[in-house]
């Protein structure tokens, strides 16, 4: 649990500096190339990560990998930027906190899987978090 809380806080500490660094180039950089690089970066240093399993994957593997890539991860972070170019960098990481949120609930509305009792907990301290931030920065 520790470790996993080491991750998160890890996560999330590059998380805000990559939003910080991506709010001051936006809007002079384009966003495919801030994404293509960032998403090079993060490819870089997860590649001594890559087991030999994943190697051996089949072409509908990979095309479905590809396709989550692209779409999930790619274009989402694509649109992150853009967002950047209008938006301050505190709404813009409020949004993407919520993220864990967003997919809790897609997972219960189109996979009917329904979150348990510790799930829909940390999405309330997630969602009363990004409220808090909300509210202190209008004071």
């Amino acid at each position: 649990m520790a470790r996993g809380a080491a991750w998160g806080l890890a996560s999330g500490f590059a998380f805000a500096v990559f939003t910080l660094i991506n709010r001051r180039f936006a809007p002079r950089v384009p966003p495919v190339l801030l994404a293509a690089g960032e998403n090079s970066i993060a490819a870089a240093a997860l590649a001594p990560f890559l087991s030999a399993a994943a190697l051996d994957l089949e072409v509908r593997d990979l095309a479905i990998l590809a396709g989550l890539g692209l779409g999930c991860t790619a274009l989402a972070h694509f649109l992150f930027m853009q967002g950047l170019a209008r938006v301050r960098a505190h709404i813009a990481a409020v949004i993407a906190t919520l993220e864990p949120v967003y997919g809790i609930a897609c997972a219960a509305l189109v996979l009917n899987e329904i979150p348990g009792p510790r799930a829909l907990a940390g999405g309330a301290l997630m969602i009363g978090a990004a409220a808090y931030a909300s509210l202190e920065r209008k004071r």
